[in-house]
């Protein structure tokens, strides 16, 4: 967790990261697990930023 995130730079256009943004800790609760990778589904979940 950051106090302020910066702006996401995507360097990659049209690629991987091309939706890339940060989220505040009670959107993540929203998000569908269909719209996380893996590995950040786990790990969201193992820092219980979910509920």
């Amino acid at each position: 967790m950051v106090d302020q995130p910066a702006p996401p730079t995507v360097t990659d256009v049209g690629g991987s990261t091309c939706e890339a943004r940060w989220f505040a800790r009670e959107e993540l609760g929203a998000l569908p697990t269909d719209r996380l990778t893996e590995v950040t589904a786990e790990a969201v979940q193992a820092a219980r930023l979910t509920a």
